[in-house]
């Protein structure tokens, strides 16, 4: 039995921070992403070609991370709300092959770990259900009818591509 492990001691798995460069041959790039999460999930890069995020948990994890786009998630949290309360039993580990598979579909540098948790490195603004919402409060704020109505017609531009559920909100407005 020389020269063989009977067992290995289980390491606790610990989000480590890690340096993200300004960019990469082979993906997204953190001032190019587009996401869409109003609607079906549509991922684009700088070029407007989409980026395939396959799996409903792989999927899910991107929109989480979405909607708090620049803010760093602990893994606690995104755990309870990927797997519902009820996650699996190596739920760390679990957690961090869904990053590194999110990251091997292309967005390994807008995913970022950081100490405790995990931040989509893009600004809030490349997802569109954050410009729909900052251009509906927008609109909303306006006294002016003519002034809401101009507002209201830029966020419909600017979101054209979003599902008609989410068109139907700006004319609410």
């Amino acid at each position: 039995m020389r020269g063989r492990t009977l067992g290995r001691r289980a390491r606790p798995i610990t989000p480590v921070a890690r340096q993200v460069p300004d960019s990469c041959d082979n993906g997204l790039t953190m001032d190019d992403v587009r996401i869409g999460i109003l609607g079906p999930l549509a991922v684009r890069d700088g070029s407007g070609r989409p980026v395939e995020i396959s799996g409903p948990r792989l999927r899910a994890l991107l929109i989480r991370l979405a909607v708090d786009a620049g803010r760093t998630l602990s893994a606690e949290r995104l755990i309870d709300d990927l797997w519902a309360g009820a996650p699996p039993a190596s739920a760390a580990n679990a957690l961090q092959a869904l990053v590194s598979r999110l990251r091997g579909a292309g967005a390994h540098e807008a995913v970022e770990s950081r100490p405790g948790g995990y931040r989509l490195a893009v600004d809030p603004g490349q997802v569109d259900a954050v410009t729909f919402e900052r251009l509906l409060t927008g609109a909303r704020a306006q006294r002016d009818p003519a002034s809401r109505a101009e507002v209201r017609a830029a966020a419909a531009s600017s979101l054209k591509a979003v599902s008609a559920t989410a068109l139907t909100a700006i004319s609410m407005c």
